[in-house]
């Protein structure tokens, strides 16, 4: 179960770096990492959970 503190790192590629779309290589904008952040916080509600884009 994800709890407030926990913290969420994805590895991947190009993919989840987000290559060409508005925010690579960040948890922002249109990325993997954007969208399971907002997932993750949707799901907790309202509590700040924090997600890492760490690429290989």
């Amino acid at each position: 179960m994800i709890k407030k503190g926990d913290r969420v790192v994805c590895f991947g590629d190009s993919i989840t770096k987000g290559s060409k779309v508005k925010g690579s290589g960040t948890s922002e904008g249109e990325t993997y990492p954007a969208y399971l952040q907002k997932s993750i916080m949707d799901y907790v509600a309202s509590e700040k959970i924090t997600v890492k884009d760490k690429q290989n």
